[in-house]
């Protein structure tokens, strides 16, 4: 991208953390090949499945066969700022003109107060409450760009 457009910057925006599944009345319990239950506590980056009703389901392949699922993974924006950080560095030391590239890793609310502090305050309701910042605790945003 940079090679085409040296000019051009990159925005990802992701979920950093999901919460565990609400399975309700859902059973966490898996079956091994003797037919024993296991139950299965879900881990820190396991994928969240959900389906367009909202209903939470312990893995996709246990999900109704007509229920149309997302399957949403949290984004580790560390490593992946760090995994950017190194390929930047080296490109730059294949290149003769040495560019800097900027990478930088943070929480959705900071990158908005950041670079659209006016529309944030433009949202904000008579209490101070805006959706922008206020909401999504949970989504951060990783920028490269030329320095």
């Amino acid at each position: 991208l940079f090679e085409c457009r040296p000019n051009s910057s990159v925005v990802f925006a992701d979920f950093d953390w999901l919460p565990p599944p609400d399975l309700g009345s859902l059973s966490t319990a898996q079956y091994d090949s003797d037919g024993d239950v296991s139950f299965v506590e879900p881990a820190m980056g396991d994928p969240l499945v959900t389906d367009m009703d909202g209903n939470d389901h312990p893995c996709y392949l246990t999900s109704p066969p007509d229920a149309l699922c997302d399957i949403l993974f949290p984004t580790n924006f560390n490593k992946l700022a760090a995994f950017a950080k190194q390929l930047a560095y080296a490109q730059s030391q294949n290149e003769t003109k040495r560019n800097q590239t900027s990478v930088s890793a943070m929480k959705q609310r900071d990158f908005l107060l950041k670079y659209g502090s006016d529309e944030v305050n433009k949202t904000k309701g008579l209490s101070g409450y805006s959706p922008l910042i206020d909401d999504f605790g949970n989504c951060s945003v990783l920028t490269v760009c030329p320095s």
